[in-house]
């Protein structure tokens, strides 16, 4: 009942109710905290900030004042119906006495402290709300900290400072800033991310973890920040981090290397004015760093800017595009290696992802043979190869499998050579899991957990696309599935792992890879419902940041339209479909393609393409016959050399026309299938008046 209440007539009920006058009661209840006019004005505030996001579901207000120094909220994205923890983080401010300038904003006068710790949170932004007019403006922290340092750049050491509010907070303004937290919540996390990967050329003389960090020694301690110090950072340890300085000596952490990994352990803990500090230090004595370390030392700067306003989103991309177009030796190796990768990656053309394939096993070979590239570099080179000649040793390990069995077909009496078919399509996932093992062992022994993961990565795609293939296999034999014991025991462990690394380096792309693999294991295993939800929270997120490839391939799983039900669907099609419509349709591009694949199958060195096209394209005539002009036509070719595996398709062979109703059949036979056709029609069916096509 009470909340059906305004606060005024709840308190008008207390002397009815109680039997006692408001004064009476507060000296009864003795010394208690005063409520003055901000704090109402700040409670207030939120209640009419709710009411105006009403219905509106893209923006989700969380109250979070607790332990408040400067924060009263923030806003949480819902993207699809499913949040995402991309957040802009709010401060409140309410007032019963606003007035509009001459130049069209409110003044408000806080202190300088208040903006600096705001300016350290993501999409921070303030919150103006006119109490008497119930109305909302508001400002971008970031915008505010470039206006004031263009005014003064030395406006933290004021005590306070007046913000100056343009723009109403409306539901009209709502989209705006809905796109702004989620660009700045996508390029962060990209940042973050690049960040971390400029760390694998450092070598790593410990496993990586919390309870490894557990040093007491001071020259340990020295030893361990100068040669892995970043590259523990990006694993996810950035406080272990500064525990550890705090064991070295002042003249050795102010090494520019040193300054450098702390001030990239202050930024991945959002304390970005520290991290600055840092970072200009390490500056100062840039020419003391290796080249990779000044490039990191940039990358940094430039992100910590971003975070803090002091350039925007435009600027910090130029300057990363103008870095990228100046690289030269292994560093344009690795920028050219990567981009050949991505475009691997995202062909969907066979024929293209080969030649590109092709390109990117050349620069990979000259990095591998780059003298100056540290052993991690190396590695990471080999395991972008990998991940892209593991995608194509499936393909083509498919493609034999596949060929083998229509061999079987073609020749039922020739076991060797439908088995030599069998272990050649064995032999490209030998091959391939071989050099897997052996990155994966090299990753373990540099103990970089962003290599091993991403090396655990690699190979989790790799397997469960193999899976995926027996899986289809079996649907298309019409035989249960089920992934065997031992392969499921050795992906699940493997899956752990890969969790438990990605938690530590934080990587949100890394976990989301991790969840689709994750996925699509629930589904080899007939666990759909499962799989869905965990399909669910991938795709919300994915779309959020921007990751196109993982959220398309979530939503598959929630439409039910995976490439293992389109394969079933297309299964149960093809089976309950007329032939003679399906053959009628294909197009010469497919009966070519058919006819490699068949070509691949034979291996008869005599075999011609020429041949099994024209065999293709007869049986396309007959059954577009049958369609049009009678089903009770057949056409009968002389296969005699074609059961001869040594010498199959390597000439064209007889063929006679029949009609399955009358038994007629043409008197001679002829290569030229379209010609026996013809004949037959005209001398058995021109007058015949049982002649019954199949569409009429």
């Amino acid at each position: 009942m009470i909340d059906s209440y305004q606060e005024g007539e709840f308190l008008a009920l207390v002397p009815k109710v109680l039997g006692v006058s408001l004064d009476d009661l507060a000296s009864e209840l003795g010394p208690l905290p005063q409520s003055d006019e901000n704090a109402r004005l700040q409670r207030e505030s939120i209640k009419a900030l709710n009411k105006l996001l009403t219905g509106l579901n893209d923006l989700v207000f969380r109250d979070e004042r607790v332990e408040d120094y400067g924060v009263d909220g923030s806003f949480e994205l819902n993207i699809a119906g499913l949040m995402t923890n991309f957040r802009g983080q709010v401060q409140m401010k309410g007032s019963a006495h606003v007035r509009v300038t001459d130049e069209g904003y409110i003044a408000l006068r806080v202190a300088t402290s208040n903006l600096n710790y705001l300016l350290n949170g993501s999409s921070p932004i303030y919150i103006l709300w006119n109490a008497p007019k119930d109305e909302f403006w508001y400002v971008w922290a970031q915008e505010e900290n470039r206006r004031l340092l263009s005014e003064n750049p030395s406006w933290k050491q004021q005590d306070s400072i007046t913000l100056q509010f343009f723009k109403r907070f409306t539901q009209a303004a709502v989209p705006s800033i809905v796109q702004r937290v989620l660009q700045e919540g996508r390029q962060h996390r990209a940042i973050r991310d690049r960040l971390a990967r400029a760390t694998e050329g450092e070598q790593v003389f410990l496993r990586i973890d919390a309870d490894s960090l557990q040093i007491t020694d001071a020259s340990m301690a020295t030893n361990l920040l100068l040669a892995s110090g970043t590259a523990i950072v990006a694993s996810g340890y950035p406080q272990q981090v500064l525990e550890l300085m705090r064991l070295v000596e002042p003249s050795t952490r102010d090494l520019p290397r040193m300054q450098l990994t702390i001030g990239y352990a202050e930024y991945m803990l959002g304390n970005y004015w520290q991290a600055i500090g840092y970072i200009r230090k390490a500056m100062a004595r840039a020419p003391e760093l290796l080249e990779r370390d000044r490039a990191f030392l940039q990358n940094v700067k430039d992100a910590s800017e971003l975070h803090l306003g002091l350039i925007d989103s435009e600027t910090y991309e130029q300057r990363m595009d103008q870095r990228a177009d100046t690289l030269t030796g292994l560093e344009a190796l690795e920028a050219r290696q990567d981009a050949l990768y991505r475009r691997c990656v995202r062909s969907t053309d066979f024929a293209q992802r080969s030649e590109l394939t092709k390109e990117l096993r050349v620069i990979t070979e000259r990095i591998l043979n780059e003298p100056q590239a540290p052993r991690s570099i190396k590695l990471n080179a080999r395991l972008l190869l990998l991940y892209v000649e593991g995608i194509e040793a499936n393909f083509v390990a498919n493609q034999t499998g596949f060929a083998a069995e229509v061999r079987g077909e073609l020749f039922p009496a020739d076991h060797e050579g439908v088995s030599k078919t069998i272990l050649k399509a064995r032999a490209h996932h030998l091959e391939w899991e071989a050099q897997a093992a052996e990155a994966l062992k090299e990753a373990y022994d540099l103990n970089h957990p962003i290599l091993i993961f991403q090396a655990l990565f690699i190979s989790l795609k790799i397997r469960t696309g193999r899976l995926f293939e027996e899986s289809l296999d079996a649907v298309m034999h019409e035989t249960p599935y089920a992934v065997e014991p031992a392969q499921r025991v050795l992906v699940q462990r493997m899956l752990e792992e890969a969790v438990k690394l990605n938690a530590a380096n934080g990587s949100m792309e890394g976990r989301l890879q991790v969840q689709e693999v994750q996925a699509d294991f629930l589904e080899l295993q007939g666990d759909r419902v499962a799989a869905k939800t965990l399909a669910a929270k991938t795709y919300s997120e994915a779309l959020a940041l921007g990751i196109g490839p993982i959220a398309e391939h979530a939503k598959r799983l929630l439409d039910d339209d995976t490439l293992l039900l389109q394969w079933e669907r297309k299964y149960q099609q093809m089976r309950a479909e007329d032939g003679d419509l399906v053959h009628a349709s294909q197009s010469d591009e497919e009966l070519n393609r058919i006819a490699k694949q068949m070509l691949l199958s034979v291996e008869s060195p005599p075999a011609r393409l020429g041949v099994i096209v024209e065999l293709l394209r007869s049986f396309r005539q007959i059954s577009r016959e049958r369609l049009s002009w009678c089903r009770h036509l057949q056409i009968f070719e002389d296969l005699t050399k074609n059961r001869d595996p040594k010498i199959a398709y390597s000439e064209l062979p007889t063929r006679k026309c029949h009609c399955d109703k009358f038994r007629y059949e043409t008197a001679g036979a002829s290569t030229d299938a379209f010609a026996v056709i013809a004949e037959f029609k005209q001398t058995f069916c021109a007058s015949c008046l049982a002649r019954d096509p199949k569409t009429k």
